[in-house]
């Protein structure tokens, strides 16, 4: 009796092991079926796979097509929605605008999309919060709608080139932004001024006087050289991207006119042609939104306060190797930081300033320039007007190779210091001419230390100078300093110190 009690509790054991491990199995054969991984769910993928494989051959196909139908072998919205619909049906497909000049098909039941470019590549996307609709309204400096375009959007971002307009360029290139839901946004386009529907032409004789003689005009020039404001532009209101033409009726327009686009503050980017060879005084005076400004190679003279006060100006390409940058023509352009010069062989830009090929002369400092500057090693000259009206830099330091200093070089400019390299012997008569900024001079030039005044062979450069620093060893002080500033204890090591 104890022994068949012993073996049925075995059974039942038995069999408790057995069902445990049925189950394990069972659960590991349904999530082999049904899990992540499992057998339908791989199916699944298999099929979509292939699903994917075939509508990608289909529009590669239809592509290709597409392609070998149009003489310059490029992909035509229209002809590849043609032969997409020839091979597969109408109504399966929609060919819409994609991004980058890209197209975009959709298949409409399945609600895949695969991309083709310009050179027939074509590639599935995978779909961020469905499909959205771009529209891109082109709007001119007075919000007129232009153009508009409609974009089929997939991802979360989107980077567009700006859509050509035929006498209109884009204010940014490209078209760039977050897009979560259809979206519409504007998009700015500036005119350009370049022929005698914007621009006003006046006629010039051989000696450059203006005539209306017809045959006695060899060449044009913008405007009609008057003192009336704004005379270069057929209506003041007009607003766009400026290009002087290099010819008008057939002759070479070859000046701008006396304040021939003054006080106007419609006018963002100019570009002054190569056949320009003058450009008279006030000729863009107080352009407050021009940005940017190419000068063309055959520019022999810019005229005074030809860009003065052209506030937002930022960046001037010189084209040339002229070397009449005008003491005034650039003043008061407080933004103007970058500068740049196609003819390379007489200059060179490093850090955004100007030199001689050679670097041994510094030409021009852009007027915004920010901060301390310290003048090279290879430099000996600084020329004419060179820092002039240089409002936010803070100090120079003239260094030692430095011999001569140029009539204007820091006139009007806002700096509160500077530093005499030992090498100078020349400040030119002007050379820091309104300088009321300029309180802190250092001097280790016996040469200057000798003869400094407040005006004469050196510059104006005590004008306002409250403090001034002499080397140590330097034996010859000028009068002007023992007789105006007051002997004091120096904190520069190396230096004795005059206080005003």
């Amino acid at each position: 009796m104890k022994k068949m009690k012993k073996e049925e509790g075995i059974t039942i054991l038995v069999l408790v092991i057995m069902i445990i491990v049925l189950l394990i199995l069972a659960g590991i054969t349904i999530s082999a079926i049904n899990g992540d991984n499992g057998i339908i769910q791989n199916a699944g993928r298999s099929k979509e796979s292939a699903e994917i494989d075939s509508e990608k051959e289909a529009v590669e196909t239809a592509t290709v097509q597409a392609m070998g139908k149009n003489k310059y072998g490029n992909v035509v919205k229209d002809e590849l929605q043609e032969e997409l619909n020839k091979d597969l049906g109408n109504g399966i497909t929609d060919v819409l605008n994609g991004e980058n000049e890209e197209y975009i098909v959709k298949f409409i039941k399945s609600e895949r999309y695969y991309t083709v470019n310009t050179n027939g590549d074509v590639e599935h996307i995978k779909v961020t919060n469905g499909e959205k609709t771009l529209t891109v309204q082109c709007i001119d400096s007075k919000n007129q709608v232009l153009s508009e375009y409609q974009y089929m959007i997939l991802q979360d971002q989107y980077s567009k080139k700006a859509p050509e307009i035929e006498g209109y360029i884009p204010h940014e290139e490209i078209i760039t932004g977050e897009i979560t839901e259809n979206t519409t946004i504007t998009f700015m386009y500036y005119l350009i001024l370049n022929n005698e529907d914007t621009l006003v032409f006046t006629g010039l004789d051989q000696s450059g006087n203006i005539t209306t003689n017809e045959g006695q005009i060899v060449s044009y020039m913008v405007g009609n050289g008057t003192s009336t404001y704004g005379n270069g532009l057929r209506e003041k209101e007009i607003s766009g991207i400026l290009k002087i033409p290099e010819t008008y009726k057939g002759k070479k327009v070859t000046r701008i006119g006396q304040n021939a686009f003054r006080e106007n503050n419609n006018i963002f980017e100019v570009e002054i042609s190569d056949n320009v060879e003058k450009i008279d005084n006030y000729a863009f005076n107080w352009g407050n939104n021009i940005q940017s400004l190419v000068i063309g190679k055959n520019v022999t003279s810019i005229g005074g306060y030809a860009f003065w006060h052209c506030d937002n100006l930022k960046s001037v390409t010189f084209k040339n190797s002229n070397d009449n940058w005008g003491v005034t023509s650039f003043g008061e352009c407080g933004n103007w930081t970058e500068i740049s010069i196609e003819d390379n062989s007489a200059y060179k830009v490093e850090d955004n300033i100007l030199y001689s090929a050679d670097g041994k002369v510094l030409k021009l400092c852009p007027r915004g320039r920010i901060g301390d500057f310290v003048v090279p090693e290879t430099v000996e000259t600084i020329d004419q007007s060179a820092f002039a009206y240089t409002w936010s830099l803070s100090s120079v330091v003239i260094t030692d190779n430095v011999k001569k200093v140029n009539t204007s070089a820091f006139n009007s400019s806002r700096i509160e210091s500077i530093v005499i390299g030992q090498s100078v012997e020349n400040i030119t008569s002007g050379a820091f001419n309104n300088c009321s900024y300029l309180k802190n001079v250092t001097i280790d030039s016996s040469v200057i230390a000798g003869n400094l005044s407040t005006s004469g062979s050196c510059g104006n450069l005590l004008n306002n100078a409250e403090t001034i620093y002499l080397k140590e060893e330097i034996a010859n002080v000028g009068e002007y300093i023992t007789t105006n500033y007051t002997l004091t204890d120096s904190d520069k090591t190396g230096y004795v110190k005059y206080i005003k």
